[in-house]
C-alpha cells in the first residue's frame, strides 16, 4: 500500500493560500534576504514569499508602532539559509507600489473563514479601505502578541483601484475581543496624537520640505516670507502644505 501525504496537518497548501501568517517564525539557519526601511513594502516581499510556500521572519517589522521614532528603523527580511536561492528568484522580478495593490480574492468580513494554520476559523478584527492601514493594525497586533492573517496582496496592474473596506485583518476566534479592544486603543492614541505623517504613504519618513528662499528674504530684508510652509515625505515624495 502506497503512503499518502498527511493533508489533516496543512489542509491549504501554502502556495495556493489567499490569507497569510502576518508573523513568520524561522528556528535556525536564517540569513538577511533584504534590508527595507519601510515595513509596510517589506511585509508586501515576505507575502511574495509565502505565496512561493518560501518561510520568512521580519526582524523589526512591528517598529512603525512606535511612530516617528520607529521611521527611520531598518525591517531585516530573512529566510532560511537552504531557501535564499530561491527566495532570491522569487523575489527577482517582483517590483510594485505599495499603495496600488489589492487582495488577491474578495473576502467578506462578516463571514468566517477556515484557519489556514490548523482546525478552527478566523474571523475579522477590523477591515480597511487602503493597505497601509491594514498593515498599521497588523502591526499593533503583533506587538501585543495577537497572531493575526493578512489577505495576499497582488499588483494592481491596469485595473482601477477598489472600493470600500476590502483589506480584512483576521484573527483566530478566541482573540477577537482582545483585538478589536487593542486596535480600539490604537485608533484612539492615534486620535489624539500629533506626530507628522505622510497623508498618501503613511510614513512617518516626512521632514519640513527645503524652502531657500524665505529663508534668504528674512536674512536680507529682515521679514518673514508669507509662503505656507510644506512639510515632505521621504518614502513617496509627496509634499503638502501644513499651518
Amino acid at each position: 500500500m502506497t503512503n499518502q501525504p498527511d493533508e489533516s496537518a496543512d489542509p491549504i497548501p501554502l502556495a495556493r493560500r489567499t490569507v497569510l501568517p502576518y508573523q513568520g517564525i524561522l528556528a535556525t539557519n536564517a540569513v538577511m534576504l533584504r534590508r527595507l526601511y519601510d515595513a509596510f513594502e517589506a511585509q508586501l516581499y515576505a507575502n511574495e514569499l509565502a505565496a512561493h510556500g518560501i518561510d520568512y521572519y521580519l526582524m523589526n517589522q512591528n517598529a512603525n508602532v512606535l511612530g516617528a521614532w520607529g521611521g527611520s528603523s531598518q525591517v531585516e527580511l530573512q529566510v532560511r539559509e537552504d531557501d535564499l536561492p530561491i527566495a532570491r528568484q522569487a523575489i527577482a522580478q517582483f517590483q510594485v507600489n505599495p499603495l496600488e495593490v489589492e487582495p488577491a480574492e474578495d473576502s467578506d468580513p462578516s463571514r468566517s473563514i477556515p484557519d489556514p494554520a490548523g482546525a478552527g476559523l478566523l474571523v475579522s478584527a477590523a477591515a480597511y479601505d487602503n493597505p497601509r492601514r491594514l498593515f498599521d493594525a497588523a502591526s499593533t497586533l503583533g506587538a501585543a502578541r495577537v497572531e493575526c492573517f493578512l489577505p495576499l496582496l497582488v499588483p494592481r496592474g491596469d485595473r482601477p483601484a477598489g472600493e470600500g473596506n476590502r483589506f480584512v485583518l483576521w484573527v483566530r476566534e478566541n482573540d477577537a475581543e482582545r483585538a478589536r479592544e487593542t486596535l480600539a486603543r490604537a485608533d484612539a492614541d492615534d486620535a489624539a496624537g500629533d506626530e507628522p505623517r505622510c497623508p498618501k504613504c503613511g510614513s512617518y519618513r516626512v521632514d519640513l520640505a527645503l524652502a531657500p528662499w524665505p529663508g534668504l528674504i528674512k536674512f536680507l530684508f529682515g521679514r518673514r516670507s508669507d509662503r505656507p510652509r510644506e512639510m515632505q515625505c521621504f518614502r513617496c515624495h509627496e509634499r503638502w502644505r501644513i499651518s
